[in-house]
C-alpha cells in the first residue's frame, strides 16, 4: 500500500501515483520591515494566497475533484 486516498478512503496499490490537490487556502499579506526616519515600519510588498491543506487523491477521485471547478 503506497497511500490512502483522501477522497474515497481506499488504499492505493504500490507504485500508484499520488495526485495532490490544494483543498484549502487563505489570503496572505506579505510585508517587509523597513527603517524610516520615524522608526521601523511594516510595509506591504504583496498580496497572495497561502496553502493551508493539501490532499492526496487516486486518479479517479482527482478527476472528480478537477471536474468540480
Amino acid at each position: 500500500m503506497s497511500f490512502i486516498c483522501d477522497g474515497c478512503g481506499e488504499p492505493a496499490p504500490n507504485g500508484t501515483k499520488q495526485h495532490k490537490r490544494v483543498v484549502k487556502t487563505r489570503d496572505k499579506v506579505y510585508t517587509r520591515t523597513m527603517e524610516t526616519k520615524h522608526g521601523l515600519r511594516e510595509v506591504v510588498v504583496g498580496l497572495g494566497k497561502e496553502t493551508v491543506k493539501e490532499a492526496n487523491f487516486c486518479e479517479k477521485c482527482a478527476e472528480a475533484v478537477d471536474n468540480l471547478d
